[in-house]
């Protein structure tokens, strides 16, 4: 078995332990010895949801009744096995010539944070469901540092430190050979040192999104405009991206229509997606205008060369537009 998959079943394993028990820990938590007799305790430890129920809710708690600790492990394996499958999907058509690997990589790009996005409903409403939905971004991120070479390369790829001279090259090299389908797959150039960048930043966005913002219009925001709108307006801008903008070489007016239109409309179906089961409480009719304005400021941002102005890898699109999505849903989504 390959290092990656024994990491993962050494997580679920732990996890398999620790949920029970963090769950027990609670449940004993809300009761109060006091005066000869048990006290139950009003408040729970857990993540509040409205109390209005619709279509999915309804339908969930409609299905056999399971413990949360198993019913956030199973929502955590089908995370684990739809990401792998995802991602081998699309590396395996980039690694045998089927597919050009700068559209495999924008295609991955665009679906891993909305599809991640769906399963989030699917667990239940326990505090320790954001761990294990963290489980996948996190094993992601360890694969894209093994990839790329190790922490050191990464920080120096990220512009943390210097690069300095390569210390167990064998070994790196190893790892990257074994990797080679995955850096394919999301890399522009095909060097492994690129995955360092980009995409690692991504899937840390998405690692943030569990622990920032679980379940909150804050993180689908951010992570929709990164993944929908900057992965759409690269794949329109290939195509159809004829007429640039008079101040970037490299941006097109198509591309940055099919950022709006691409992010507009995933954001939307998340939102309304998140709304049937009862974790967000609005009317459709209410953020039409807001998920467009959004869309059309985080578009505009992403036009901004700041890649040129601020230091290391700040001025990223992966970094700049899901902050820029992250401050416009709190001030607009409430």
């Amino acid at each position: 078995m390959s290092g990656n998959g024994r990491l993962i079943l050494t997580l679920l394993f732990a996890l398999c332990v620790l949920d029970p028990a963090c769950e027990a820990f609670t449940n004993l938590s809300k009761y109060n010895v006091g005066q000869g007799r048990r006290t139950a305790i009003k408040q729970q430890i857990s993540y509040p949801r409205p109390a209005r129920r619709n279509l999915f809710s309804r339908l969930k708690s409609s299905l056999p009744v399971a413990a949360p600790w198993a019913e956030n492990i199973a929502s955590s394996i089908a995370q684990v096995v739809g990401a792998g499958a995802w991602l081998a999907i699309w590396s395996n058509l980039a690694k045998y010539g089927m597919i050009d690997p700068k559209v495999s990589r924008k295609i991955v790009h665009c679906g891993s944070g909305p599809l991640f996005l769906l399963t989030w409903p699917l667990f239940s409403s326990s505090h320790t469901a954001p761990l294990l939905a963290s489980i996948v971004p996190t094993i992601n991120a360890l694969r894209l540092v093994s990839a790329g070479g190790g922490v050191g390369r990464t920080l120096s790829a990220l512009g943390f430190t210097q690069a300095g001279e390569e210390e167990g090259r064998g070994e790196s090299d190893g790892r990257r050979r074994r990797d080679s389908g995955l850096v394919t797959a999301i890399s522009r150039s095909g060097r492994s040192e690129e995955v360092m960048q980009g995409p690692l930043i991504y899937t840390l966005v998405l690692l943030w999104g569990v622990v920032g913002g679980w379940q909150q219009a804050m993180s689908i925001t951010a992570i929709t405009q990164m993944a929908a709108g900057d992965g759409l307006a690269d794949i329109v801008g290939r195509r159809w991206g004829v007429v640039k903008w008079p101040w970037s070489d490299s941006k097109s007016i198509a591309g940055s229509l099919g950022f709006v239109v691409g992010a507009s409309v995933v954001m939307m179906a998340e939102l309304l997606w998140f709304n049937a089961f009862g974790l967000l409480s609005f009317k459709g009719t209410e953020v039409y205008d807001k998920v467009i304005l959004i869309s059309l400021l985080c578009a505009a941002v992403e036009l901004i060369p700041l890649d040129k102005v601020l230091p290391g890898r700040l001025g990223d699109d992966n970094v700049t537009v899901p902050a820029v999505a992250a401050v416009l849903a709190l001030l607009l989504l409430r």
